[in-house]
């Protein structure tokens, strides 16, 4: 199987798997040569020299046999995926999206070395032509609103081309800096060997120089040169008839884009809906400010950290952790506590399982040209081109019109927010759990049908918003209790065997009631007022009239 990243394979997959086995990187495990020329070698491109046969990183391949392999999800296309070639079954968790469709960027500072570097005769490198076409570029577009690429991209390197573009390109082939995966020399000092990224920016060039090319794959984006290199899925296996069986665990897969990320393999999408615990409370409070602003203007986020502490504190609770923007992580824990983690770095991340009251914090806004540029790589093939149009539908929410470009729009908008809502396990809770969306997007699309809208919170730096900090910090301070919930105050029924409700609802007469102990007694009868708020319960107790204290003797 194949995962994210080295960390969720130790932490979240291997101890749940029986006869895992984690592969490691070469520059983690390889004792041929220094960890640190291995880390610097494959940082600048080069491919990494051979391991002696008693390597440990070698040994691996006889360590992994008759056991369930954990890679991560580079593995999948690189050496076409040789290394998962005898699988019977591959899964992979969640999408791999950034790893099929790989994007790199390089900086100015880095494109003017190149030009710079000098051959062994000291006549000036084949590339330079181009390099410094590609330096004038970016410098002229400094800044620029929105990214330059296509055909006014292709125009403005030939503008300040002394040749044509096609053979300034040719000759940038002939470089030494254009080669991919050079074999590194063992005895080479990394810092005196250039970076290889020219041979996969020339094929992204050249992609779009192509004649009608309309989807492209490079671009300036006003600070740095970004390009999208795309990947087949295991490419080794394609077409034979002993191929593995590919299963990919992704709860926000579209089948435009999975269909297109995968190909050539046939897709078949399987949706499994499970509604949500009727323990999950959902809180949705749409006024307050909601977009990537938030973590530019520091009084904005402040004024957004009283709103929640107001509805907590209206809801008797404290934040166990959330999920926002990056920038805005050390804020957000810093005044309401928590664990927290951030917009495209949450999924598959578990750390708030047992969270009781989850805070989603703005709604996960994308730049429309960082999600259009990533659309076109996806489909750079395809002859019809993307048109890349939008439409205003509500309070920072925008529909592309076109459906390819609103399927990477719904990938990187709703579903993001719909990942950091199931962080805390919202179908799988037996507690009483609180989801906190400070969104004013339509969560009701994702399963998300809010118990509570928020319809006023105290303005800004008033004096209520002030009251409200000063009292949410109180209750933090306070020692834990049962009276209210929050940093992870859970198993409160589950600490003592109490009938699961099938079982009451099967047999309404009780039987022989167990013998509970004075501490779960008093903490029954001090939640008796959240088992009221799960429609199971209350339905039991309107149908079977049970009183909640039939159980506590």
């Amino acid at each position: 199987m194949t995962i994210p990243s080295l960390e969720l394979a130790e932490c979240e997959w291997a101890p749940r798997l029986t006869r895992a086995f984690v592969w490691q990187s070469r520059e983690r495990l390889c004792t041929c040569y220094d960890q640190a020329h291995l880390a610097a070698w494959s940082r600048l491109g080069y491919a990494l020299p051979k391991c002696q046969d008693d390597c440990p990183y070698m040994d691996q391949y006889k360590q992994r046999k008759g056991r369930i392999t954990i890679y991560q999800h580079n593995h999948l296309h690189l050496n076409h995926g040789e290394i998962l070639k005898d699988a019977d079954v591959v899964i992979i968790d969640e999408s791999p999206l950034p790893a099929l469709l790989e994007e790199e960027t390089r900086s100015q500072d880095e494109i003017r070395m190149l030009i710079n570097r000098r051959g062994p005769d000291g006549q000036e490198d084949p590339a330079a032509p181009l390099l410094r076409a590609l330096h004038a570029v970016g410098h002229a577009h400094t800044l620029r609103r929105g990214s330059l690429r296509g055909q006014p991209l292709i125009d403005a390197l030939q503008d300040v081309l002394p040749i044509p573009l096609d053979t300034a390109i040719a000759d940038a082939r002939t470089s030494f800096l254009a080669k991919e995966h050079y074999p590194a020399d063992g005895n080479a000092d990394p810092e005196r060997l250039p970076p290889l990224f020219l041979g996969r920016l020339l094929r992204a060039l050249e992609h779009d120089a192509r004649p009608n090319t309309f989807n492209t794959l490079l671009a300036w984006d006003s600070v740095a040169w970004s390009w999208f290199e795309p990947h087949i899925l295991l490419g080794a296996c394609v077409g034979r008839i002993d191929a593995p069986a590919v299963l990919v665990l992704d709860a926000s897969a579209d089948p435009a884009i999975a269909q297109r990320l995968y190909a050539p393999w046939p897709v078949q999408i399987i949706t499994i809906d499970v509604p949500l615990s009727p323990h999950v409370t959902v809180v949705q409070c749409p006024i307050t400010a909601s977009t990537r602003r938030i973590v530019q203007d520091r009084k904005t986020l402040d004024s957004v950290s009283r709103a929640v502490m107001a509805v907590c504190n209206h809801l008797d609770i404290t934040v166990d952790g959330g999920i926002s923007y990056l920038k805005a992580e050390h804020q957000l824990a810093d005044a309401l506590g928590g664990t927290w983690l951030h917009y495209g770095g949450q999924r598959g991340n578990n750390t708030l399982k047992d969270a009781r009251t989850l805070a989603i914090i703005a709604s996960p806004t994308t730049p429309p040209d960082a999600i259009e540029r990533k659309a076109l790589a996806l489909w750079a093939d395809d002859p019809v081109p993307i048109s890349c149009g939008w439409e205003m539908l509500g309070k920072d929410d925008y529909r592309a019109q076109d459906e390819r470009l609103e399927a990477m729009n719904q990938l990187h908008g709703i579903e993001e927010l719909r990942q950091a809502a199931h962080r805390c396990r919202p179908i799988l809770s037996t507690e009483p759990t609180t989801l906190l969306i400070f969104s004013p997007w339509n969560v009701s699309s994702i399963g998300f049908l809010p118990t509570l809208t928020v319809a006023d919170v105290p303005h800004g730096n008033s004096d209520k918003a002030k009251e409200a900090v000063i009292h949410y910090q109180n209750r933090r301070a306070e020692p834990k209790n049962m009276d209210h919930f929050g940093d992870f105050q859970s198993r409160l029924i589950n600490s003592s065997s109490l009938p699961t409700i099938e079982k009451l609802q099967s047999d309404p007469t009780p039987q022989q009631p167990p013998t509970l102990s004075a501490e779960t007694r008093m903490r029954i009868l001090k939640i008796a007022k959240v088992i009221y708020l799960c429609s199971p319960w209350l339905q039991l107790h309107t149908t079977t009239a049970v009183p909640l204290n039939a159980y506590v003797p």
